[in-house]
């Protein structure tokens, strides 16, 4: 009942990040094909009900469906939300953002049409250089638009015009009261729509994005806290699975929100599509459960295989991995898979985009040389790591490889000192066998003089 509990909460999370995702996608675009996003979040109910009806609440081994179909619905709308803020730059002046106060962040256009400031490039790159031309243009413009509104008050015609109210009355039959208490019917529920959606439309554009990226990082870690472990995952080893998104999580939220600030990148819609490609592409490895244990295999071994006409016991050994090949030890290991996992989708796509950055784009500050010294660092460190499980041997195959080299150990006394018995038990026989015949041909019984029962011999194999 438990599982099932958990499971039923945090698909509602999800479900729940993604909604509110998709209507902010719908809202900005206003297109009703946006709404087709709700169709990885009606999988995700259907997914809910087969997990909980069919399951029981139980989670995957190795891969986990809810998170995937919770990263197509909420994925795809970041990336609309985006995109419309990059549409939004691109029709304003870069000085709004500091220097004229109309947006929060500076717009795209760099062309300045004063003249003094025409023919400088560049001009963002210098701090004082960019001052004294958003000043100056800000000035020209002022003087611009008043120069055509003074020309507009000649030049305005006035039209002629329908009111709603004309239009909706002539709809319903020319009756001027029935039109008008429509129209009136239809702007009070204009009205509660929008006082309700003002209640939860409290951030602007470029702030939306921003919560909408947090969450959805806290939602994962969060929902993979809750959900049911799987077949073979240990509550320790799923702590420290949290552990690694955590500092995955933030590794990426920095990644997609500090660099598409950068102003070489902001106005590049190519670069933006890049950044966030490998931002989707580092957001997969939320979906694999890379912690289950492997399950040793066993293999029987005999004592005396039989001789002398005996039956031989079995000893059950476990099977050493320094038995395998070195390749199928290698891929084999499960911690192998999750820094392949880390390197691909994540810590080598970000590493280049950032050295790109750097190098190609001439964008070199604290920030992103800390990043990306923290990138190469991470990435040598487990190119180490691999070298180290490909070309030496652990500490717990060595213990393995001792108590297997003990066990066989035991196993060979065990041998000798059964066929020691079979051949004292041979003597035994033998020996009653040549006394009767003495016996028989002299007439007389022999007694024999050692019990034909030899000694229970007990060994005892630790394991």
């Amino acid at each position: 009942m438990k599982d099932i509990i958990l499971a039923l909460v945090t698909r509602a999370l999800f479900a729940a990040h993604g909604l509110i995702a998709i209507w902010r996608a719908q809202t900005e675009w206003n297109q009703v094909t946006l709404w087709l996003l709700l169709i990885p979040i009606a999988a995700l109910v259907l997914e809910a009900l087969f997990t909980v009806g069919v399951r029981g609440g139980e989670e995957y081994k190795w891969i986990s469906p809810c998170v995937l179909l919770y990263l197509c619905g909420v994925v795809p709308s970041i990336w609309f939300l985006e995109l419309k803020n990059l549409d939004v730059r691109g029709g304003y002046h870069y000085c709004n953002d500091r220097f004229w106060g109309k947006l929060k962040e500076p717009g795209c256009i760099v062309a300045f049409e004063n003249a003094a400031y025409v023919n400088v490039t560049d001009i963002y790159k210098n701090a004082t250089i960019v001052k004294a031309a958003c000043a100056a243009e800000a000035l020209y413009l002022e003087q611009k638009s008043a120069i055509e509104k003074n020309l507009s008050l000649y030049t305005t015609i006035s039209p002629t015009t329908t009111t709603e109210d004309n239009q909706l009355s002539t709809v319903v039959g020319g009756d001027s009261d029935v039109g008008g208490k429509v129209v009136g019917t239809i702007e009070d529920a204009k009205k509660a729509i929008d006082q309700l959606l003002s209640g939860v439309n409290i951030f602007d554009r470029t702030t939306w994005v921003l919560v909408l990226h947090q969450l959805l990082l806290f939602i994962l870690i969060i929902g993979r806290a809750l959900l049911p472990t799987g077949e073979g995952i240990s509550r320790d080893e799923l702590s420290q699975l949290l552990l690694v998104f955590i500092g995955v999580g933030a590794d990426i939220l920095e990644f997609v929100t500090e660099t598409v600030k950068e102003v070489a990148v902001r106005c590049d819609r190519l670069l933006i599509i890049f950044i966030m490609g490998f931002w989707s592409w580092s957001t997969l490895q939320f979906t694999f459960v890379l912690t289950a244990a492997k399950a040793r295999r066993t293999r029987a071994v005999g004592i005396y295989d039989g001789e002398s006409g005996m039956n031989s016991p079995v000893v059950v050994v476990e099977e050493s991995e320094s038995e395998k090949s070195a390749f199928r030890k290698f891929f084999g290991n499960i911690e192998v898979w999750g820094i392949l996992s880390t390197l691909i989708l994540q810590d080598g796509p970000f590493l280049a985009m950032r050295l790109y950055i750097m190098i190609g784009r001439k964008v070199v500050h604290q920030m992103i040389v800390f990043f990306t010294c923290k990138n190469c660092l991470v990435v040598l460190l487990q190119v180490y790591r691999l070298s180290i499980i490909a070309f030496a041997k652990p500490e717990d195959e060595e213990e393995e490889d001792a108590e297997a080299e003990y066990a066989r150990g035991k196993i060979d006394q065990i041998k000798t000192l059964a066929l020691a018995k079979g051949k004292f038990k041979a003597g035994l026989k033998n020996r009653a066998s040549a006394a009767g015949a003495a016996g028989t041909s002299s007439g007389k019984k022999s007694p024999i003089p050692v019990s034909k029962v030899s000694p229970k011999v007990e060994v005892t194999l630790p394991i």
